[in-house]
């Protein structure tokens, strides 16, 4: 059933919070494109792994769908000024391999444009351009904790989307919002629940009780204000005046009955509170309803993502960089303005912490140990949707064993390592593939080019397993020495620099959701002489 129409020639966004919410649409523009004889062409970034997997479930590799589908991919510069020249190489590469006149998918889209607001008005010109006169429909799909703020940017530099939606999850089903879309009405909620013989059922309004009507949100007296606490207001640069100062978080749920559309800003504080923080927007959720935006701001980039995703599931709206400042959150509330909270929330929130907590085991660990708790991360990672990493790191030959030991520092929950006789392993909890260089860089005291001569790295489960397996039977035939002095010291330097930056803060995890398919009609340009 059809949700909305992809005119050519024209840009839409796509807001979601993972990257496997937004495979449905790109299903269903598959779907549709094969039933028109259009071609769709999907630029996959460095976090989509899961559309890739999705793509190739779906018979991406056969040559019958290879004809009207290309896949291509796309890496982000090494450094972030260097966005500025992406778009002009984007678009000559689109021409290259015959992308002009398809459904244009870009998965990542931030990494290909600039950080200032006078390249990003250049880049989306030439875009917009380049669209019109190929009519070639523009999709961006946003996966991050910052989609809406990103897609809001653009459209203040003047993107001229037609088209802006968010996909959610509500009790399992697909929950979809059209802030904007030509010829559908604007701010409207549908429910996406898939029928026994896979097709959909579209629901016009989520059911009444989990849906505040946008008048009523409209008419809300405490729409636009926002609640801090006084901690944070202390904080420099200090929030705007007019934002309501309470002395303690908890001081919310007293207030509870009388929030309705309002914002409530919460600092993440030291990590020995994250937890009490989670339950109480759990419960502060519960309270309130969909209409309040929750809004956590990170403190000193010390949230791993899967807090991140866990203060998500409790019910936060987004979380927000801890370089964050009254100018940039008052950005994101406004592109939260209108959004409502279409999640459920966990009957057993004690549980769900336990379920998505990372273990608690890190550093150096025996042969043995580490196989053992890299099975148990592995099982307890799966069950929660969460990704891993084991990478095998050969030394140089001049690098001694206990010297090496000594210079990897790990600081997270889940994060552990081991040896053998010639290599250094480490198991690294809830990082996606796309950050295990950024993650091993972090836990090295010296640049692992001076370590290591090479290393292999795996994050399908199967394939770790398959490692372990390996690493198992070859350290029984190996008579190691005790390291453990050496770990002590790395343990020890830890300790000592315990206010430093945590390593691999950016790994995300991925939540498993089953790939089904959103029909968006793709809507000719002409009756014919359209590319097949």
């Amino acid at each position: 059933m059809a949700v909305g129409a992809i005119h050519p020639g024209q840009l839409y966004a796509l807001a979601c919070e993972t990257p496997d919410l937004a495979c449905p649409l790109i299903s269903g523009l598959i779907d549709d494109a094969r039933e028109q004889l259009q071609r769709v062409t999907v630029v996959l970034g460095a976090r989509s792994r899961a559309w890739q997997s999705a793509l190739e479930r779906r018979g991406a590799g056969t040559a019958s769908e290879r004809e009207r589908l290309i896949i291509l991919g796309h890496q982000p510069p090494p450094l972030r000024d260097g966005a500025r020249n992406n778009t002009i190489r984007l678009i000559d590469e689109l021409d290259f391999f015959g992308a002009a006149g398809s459904v244009l998918i870009l998965t990542d889209p931030e990494d290909l444009l600039s950080s200032d607001d006078a390249g990003l008005r250049r880049q989306l010109r030439w875009l917009r351009d380049w669209a019109a006169e190929t009519l070639t429909a523009v999709v961006m799909v946003f996966n991050d904790l910052e989609a809406h703020s990103r897609i809001e940017r653009l459209r203040q530099a003047g993107a001229g989307f037609v088209g802006v939606a968010n996909l959610g999850e509500y009790s399992g089903d697909l929950a979809l919002r059209l802030e904007l879309w030509h010829g559908m009405p604007s701010a409207h909620d549908y429910l996406l629940r898939e029928t026994p013989d896979h097709a959909f059922e579209l629901r016009p309004e989520l059911p009444a009780r989990h849906f505040t009507e946008p008048a009523q949100l409209e008419g809300a007296k405490d729409r636009d204000q926002v609640y801090i606490t006084r901690e944070t207001a202390l904080q420099d640069p200090r929030p705007p005046s007019d934002w309501t100062v309470v002395d303690e978080p908890e001081d919310l749920l007293k207030r509870a009955d009388a929030l309705v559309a309002c914002t409530c800003f919460l600092e993440a504080g030291p990590p020995e509170r994250f937890r009490s923080l989670a339950l109480l927007v759990c419960a502060l959720r519960r309270q309130v309803g969909s209409g309040v935006k929750i809004v956590i701001r990170d403190h000193t980039q010390r949230l791993r993502t899967v807090q991140k995703l866990i203060l998500q599931r409790m019910g936060a709206n987004v979380v927000v960089s801890a370089t964050y400042g009254p100018t940039q959150l008052v950005t994101v509330f406004e592109a939260l303005r209108d959004q409502l909270f279409l999640k459920p929330l966990p009957d057993d929130p004690e549980a769900a912490l336990d379920a998505l907590e990372p273990p608690a085991s890190l550093g150096f660990l025996s042969l043995d140990a580490f196989g053992k708790q890299c099975q148990q991360s592995l099982n307890k990672a799966e069950a929660s949707g969460i990704e891993c990493a084991m990478v095998r790191l050969f030394l140089l030959p001049d690098v001694r064993m206990d010297e090496a030991i000594s210079l990897c520092r790990t600081r997270r929950g889940g994060d552990v390592f081991t040896v053998d006789n010639r290599s250094l392993y480490v198991f690294l909890y809830g990082c996606w593939e796309h950050d295990v260089a950024m993650t091993l860089a972090r836990l090295f005291a010296r640049p692992i080019a001076e370590l290591f001569v090479g290393h292999v790295q795996h994050t399908d489960p199967s394939a770790i397993r398959r490692a372990l397996a390996e690493l198992e039977a070859r350290g029984a035939h190996l008579n190691l020495p005790d390291f453990t002095s050496a770990s002590s010291v790395a343990m020890a330097l830890d300790l000592s620099e315990a206010d430093e930056p945590t390593a691999g803060d950016s790994a995300a995890p991925q939540p498993v959701r089953k790939i089904t398919a959103v029909s968006m009609p793709l809507l000719p340009a002409q009756s014919e002489g359209m590319p097949a």
